[in-house]
């Protein structure tokens, strides 16, 4: 599973993520979604989020962030993106 090993870098690309869904309706679909990583962060800008891995161990962190992070309009389902 991919992680961003440049926190830097993960800095700049959450805030212009968050910058540009500012104001945005609806849902958020996310494929690949790894840990989390953006699900949860976007998941203020979105009446909910629905996001997909394969990985296993991914989504289980993604499935731990949301508890730790007190979340809950995030919802991580295990299947392939060509699903």
């Amino acid at each position: 599973s991919f992680t961003q090993p440049n926190a830097a870098m993960n800095i700049q690309m959450l805030e212009w993520a968050l910058d540009v869904t500012k104001g945005s309706k609806g849902d958020l679909l996310e494929l690949y979604c790894g840990n989390g990583n953006f699900s949860l962060a976007l998941a203020r800008n979105f009446d909910r989020v629905l996001a997909t891995e394969i990985a296993k161990p991914s989504v289980a962190a993604a499935q731990y962030n949301i508890a730790a992070n007190h979340i809950d309009n995030v919802q991580i389902i295990r299947m392939a993106a060509e699903e």
